[in-house]
């Protein structure tokens, strides 16, 4: 009788806990896909990739707890037992390091719980949480590639591989390795992992290894009837590195006793901070990545719209009584110097503004020369403090005659100021980045293609 294939729990389970091994993650986006910058030439794409491989996890499984583990800077326990541990492995690129760092900023942003001990590397974070997982009664996905997790593989615990869309319980583990999970970490040690420099027994493999543990069950079976063991050559190779056998041993046995206490509510996956990482998503110019969000909501206040010169008096009152101005002007084909004024929007207090239309052929509004006559005081006035795009706001009414003073805040210099390499210093582009608000699109107005209508309609 054989064992059933592996499933993994209904979507959103209650009692299912995700774990993460993010380094899986982050080395299989670096090797597969192309290199990646954002315009200030910070390289991106493990980042992206990342990223865009727990956006799927989650929308696919909607996880009810989440802890993503990381390796801990600095060496680890198996390094004191073993100094040629891993020794083998090229230091990682230093664009690689960095990505890494941007991923831990992801993951706490996105609310993932990520988990680094000193001293011990993520696949011990991952054995001590899913053993104290099931002891609470949760069921375990670990999310993975690695053989080594293979040896958590029991009832209520599988582990994911997502890029093959492969889980592995009892039977794909036999499949995979050879024997069944209780045996991988003997396997381990008696056929050795030469991408951790883990030495075995020289000249023992796979198929060998696994030979041997099925005939004696263990590492320790197999030194107890080491003399029963007919095969002269093997026989000898085993007795001259049993101390290696034994070493590896415990260089690839997980650790389940790290000294972190699973908080089941600590590690509930409650979607994050939107803000964070809306914010993170514009820094790195993940512009796709932030389309799929939920869309920021709407900032409710008072606007109004002003048709009637009578109705101006009372927003100059507010205005002076405020003492500062925030004003953008709306020209056609968005040209400050030769464009049709259409129209000026101004505020004085946050949540409350107006918008005036001028009056032209076949559209209601403000006559032009009544607009002028109700900002020229306020404009000229060096004492009331101007907030917007300052030189656009020069050469739009500097045109018509008007003298702008009282400049404070110029918008597009701040925004210079704050990240000289951002693509883009417009409002729209401020806005998202500063405030994770999204600007209605002129596009989204005025339409586009053959339907597309003129500004100034």
């Amino acid at each position: 009788m054989t064992d059933a294939p592996a499933v993994l729990p209904p979507k959103g389970d209650p009692k299912t806990l995700y774990l993460i091994d993010i380094s899986s993650y982050v080395f299989r986006a670096y090797h597969a896909l192309p290199p990646l910058s954002n315009s200030r030439g910070e390289p991106t794409h493990a980042v992206s990739g990342v990223t865009f491989m727990l956006l799927k996890l989650i929308a696919e499984h909607a996880p009810a707890y989440v802890v993503v583990a990381h390796d801990a800077p600095g060496p680890s326990f198996r390094k004191e037992l073993y100094p040629a541990y891993k020794a083998t492995r090229p230091v990682p690129p230093p664009d690689l390091s960095q990505q890494m760092v941007r991923v831990k900023e992801v993951v706490t942003a996105w609310g993932l719980h990520p988990c680094e001990i000193a001293g011990f590397e993520a696949d011990d974070i991952i054995a001590t949480i899913t053993r104290q997982a099931r002891e609470a009664g949760l069921n375990v996905v670990i999310v993975s590639a690695d053989k080594d997790l293979l040896q958590l593989v029991t009832d209520g615990v599988v582990m994911y591989d997502t890029m093959r869309d492969k889980v592995f319980g009892r039977a794909e583990t036999i499949e995979r390795m050879g024997v069944p999970p209780e045996q991988v970490r003997d396997l381990l040690a008696l056929m050795g992992d030469s991408s951790d420099n883990v030495p075995g027994v020289k000249g023992v493999g796979e198929k060998t290894a696994g030979k041997l543990l099925e005939e004696h069950g263990s590492l320790d079976g197999i030194y107890a009837a080491i003399d029963d063991i007919k095969a002269k050559a093997l026989k000898q190779k085993l007795i001259d590195h049993r101390a290696d056998a034994y070493l590896s041993r415990d260089v690839v046995s997980l650790r389940f006793d790290v000294d972190m206490p699973l908080r089941l509510d600590a590690a509930r996956y409650d979607g994050g901070d939107a803000l964070a990482l809306r914010k993170l998503f514009t820094e790195l110019e993940f512009t796709r990545l932030l389309t799929q969000m939920d869309p920021v909501p709407s900032v409710s206040g008072h606007y109004q719209l002003i048709f009637e010169e009578a109705d101006l008096e009372p927003l100059g009152t507010a205005i002076r009584q405020a003492n500062q101005l925030s004003i953008h002007s709306l020209v056609a084909r968005d040209d400050a110097r030769r464009g049709e004024l259409l129209g000026v929007a101004l505020t004085a207090t946050e949540g409350v503004a107006a918008y005036i239309p001028v009056a032209r052929l076949g559209h209601a509004g403000v006559d032009a020369k009544a607009l002028e006559t109700f900002l020229r005081p306020l404009l000229a006035n060096s004492l009331l403090p101007k907030i917007g795009d300052v030189k656009r706001e020069h050469l739009v009414w500097g045109t018509r005659g008007l003298v702008l003073r009282g400049e404070r805040f110029d918008s597009t210099i701040a925004s210079y100021l704050l990240d000289p390499g951002r693509h883009s210093h417009t409002l729209a582009d401020i806005a998202r980045a500063e405030l994770d608000a999204e600007l209605i699109s002129l596009e989204s107005v005025l339409g586009k293609g053959k339907g597309k209508v003129a500004i100034e309609d």
